[in-house]
């Protein structure tokens, strides 16, 4: 799912595959990302919710001064 979330800053993506680790997230699945600042990846991140299934984890995680949103899909 992360085809839409191109200008997602690498270091955001590996601050959540860490969590998946820290949280045990089993299957971990529809990743996804958005600044706040901007709503920038919003839509798409409601959209890769939606999609998903099972169990979800969201969590703020903060990369150069700017906010982010990430979550992920696990449990299957």
């Amino acid at each position: 799912m992360r085809r839409n979330f191109e200008n997602v800053p690498k270091e955001v993506w590996d601050e959540l595959r860490l969590r998946t680790i820290e949280f045990d997230l089993e299957y971990a699945d529809n990743f996804r990302a958005y600044r706040t600042s901007a709503g920038m990846h919003k839509q798409d991140f409601l959209r890769a919710y939606n999609n998903g299934c099972c169990g979800y984890y969201e969590g703020g995680i903060t990369h150069n001064s700017e906010k982010w949103v990430v979550g992920c899909n696990y449990g299957h």
